[in-house]
């Protein structure tokens, strides 16, 4: 039967190579600063061990009470670790009142007989291990199945320590003289100080258990994160690409459609084959460069080119990736459908929409636009109200429909009779507005009205019927000389129309005149 001298020889050899295994691990395990506290603890306990060994050549009160106080410390860096590792906090304070008892319990039984000291430090040992035990039990047996190593060792050490106490006290004969103890006595006091092994060893086991959970996560996270990504480059609707000195690098598959290339046909082509023209191109890169520079976000809308010549609209973003390498981001999406409903509604808010000639609203702007610029070039314009001679005979017996061709014909002739600094609109019905800007005298006004009486009279196809004849009586403001806004000229226009109606329609009438002097050659 081995001594208890032998025994102790033996753990503390045991400990010693589980020690440096700790710091082996410690350093291949950053991640889990417990392993450190532990491997503290466990050279504690190794260093109480020395000097429980060294009362041999050494003084006995330094070997009890530093020998029993190194093991103490080191149960509360156990303590700490698990507290840490499974709760995530440092230790309760329970633990260092235990620590400081244990160390006054040393001083006073310091003197008393071996078996008094071996009853009282493994009650010591017991009270200090327990709480480790429940925390394991309670907290880390489903977190963490490795923890049942720990949690089996520290109550197996619990229970042996009480042995150990029991035996001290019902047996005090055998606990004569240390070093020729009874095999009993060696054999609870190797159970009692195996736990480092065995919890160390499941501590261990645990901190290499979650690392790899841990780096499982990871991999999954990652793995996760690169489909998204690979989901988000391979989208049908954002062309992506990555330029190199504003040439192509990589473009996803979205981009390459939206521009007509096969895959991989982009790589290496300069961006300017994308763009309009050079223009365009060495605009664009005048204004990103700056934005780009400065770490910002680049966004425009501008018209692009596929590789088959088709134009588009592209909404573009662009952020610079690495300013070392001229590398930059971007991201592009085909807006052309989005701009053409736009100019739908544009068209439907500002222009009749069965003519497609502007409407009030335009001619009122642009009524205003030429007032401003004639006080500035000191120019004439004339506002000219068109009313139609006969057209509602022609809607009520031929129908909606024929008067609306006629309307769209009429639309169509005063066009071709203003020129392209002229604008043509229409107010509702029958009722047309003129505005010719510039006139330098009331000559060319004449030349131009006389063109639109002449076309306007001439004979509309309706259909299958007879073709329909109408007029226009059209009442004239010439400007400058009248005051006012937009509403105050087509007010003064309008009544200058219906003076030309009283005349005999199929004429013109310029607000001012005098009836007499109207310009007789204006009739047809």
């Amino acid at each position: 039967m081995l001594s208890t001298s032998t025994l102790f020889v033996a753990l503390f050899a045991a400990l010693a190579l589980f020690g440096l295994t700790l710091v082996v691990a410690r350093r291949s395990l950053p991640q889990s600063p417990e392993l450190g506290l532990w491997a503290h603890g466990t050279w504690l306990n190794i260093a109480g061990f020395a000097l429980t060994i060294s009362r041999v050549v050494g003084p006995e009160w330094l070997a009890i009470v530093g020998g029993n106080a190194c093991v103490m410390a080191g149960l509360w860096c156990y303590a700490h670790a698990l507290r840490r590792f499974v709760l995530g906090r440092a230790a309760g304070p329970a633990h260092p009142s235990l620590f400081v008892l244990g160390l006054g319990a040393l001083l006073l039984i310091v003197n008393q007989p071996l078996p008094v000291r071996t009853a009282v430090l493994s009650l010591l040992f017991a009270l200090q291990i327990f709480p480790m035990a429940r925390l394991v039990c309670t907290h880390g047996w489903q977190a963490e199945p490795s923890l049942r190593t720990v949690c089996l060792s520290l109550a197996l050490t619990v229970f042996a320590l009480i042995v150990r106490a029991v035996h001290a006290t019902v047996s005090p004969g055998e606990y004569a003289d240390f070093f020729q103890a009874s095999a009993g006595n060696g054999m609870t006091y190797l159970a009692s100080f195996l736990f480092p092994l065995g919890a160390g060893i499941g501590f261990v086991l645990a901190c290499l258990e979650r690392m790899t959970r841990s780096k499982v996560a990871l991999s999954d996270q990652l793995q996760q994160l690169s489909r998204l990504q690979q989901a988000m480059l391979d989208t049908e609707l954002i062309g992506i690409a990555r330029l190199r000195d504003r040439r192509t690098v990589w473009a996803n598959r979205a981009l390459e459609r939206m521009f007509g290339y096969d895959a991989g046909e982009l790589a290496q082509l300069p961006s300017r084959l994308l763009y309009l023209d050079q223009e365009t191109y060495d605009a664009q890169g005048r204004e990103a460069s700056p934005v780009l520079q400065s770490g910002g976000t680049y966004r425009t809308q501008m018209q692009m080119r596929r590789k088959n010549g088709e134009l588009f609209w592209a909404e573009m973003s662009g952020v610079m990736l690495g300013p070392e390498h001229c590398e930059s981001l971007w991201m592009l999406q085909d807006i052309t459908e989005q701009r053409l409903q736009q100019q739908r509604v544009q068209d439907i808010a500002f222009h009749d929409p069965l003519t497609g000639l502007p409407n009030r609203l335009v001619l009122a702007d642009r009524i205003r636009q030429t007032l401003l610029q004639g006080e500035r070039t000191q120019s004439s314009f004339a506002l000219c109200f068109i009313d139609l001679d006969g057209f509602k005979a022609v809607n009520d017996e031929r129908g909606h429909d024929a008067g609306d061709l006629l309307l769209k014909e009429v639309a169509h002739r005063l066009q071709a009779c203003v020129r392209a600094s002229d604008t043509a609109a229409r107010l509702g019905g029958d009722e047309f507005v003129l505005l010719l800007a510039p006139v330098d005298s009331q000559d060319d006004c004449d030349e131009i009205l006389r063109r639109v009486l002449s076309s306007i009279a001439q004979p509309v196809v309706l259909g299958d019927g007879p073709a329909a004849v109408v007029t226009a009586s059209i009442g004239v403001v010439l400007l400058p000389g009248v005051q006012g806004g937009p509403d105050d000229l087509l007010s003064c226009a309008d009544q200058a129309m219906y003076r030309a109606k009283r005349a005999g329609r199929n004429q013109v009438c310029y607000w001012g005149a005098e009836p007499a002097t109207q310009r007789a050659a204006l009739r047809t």
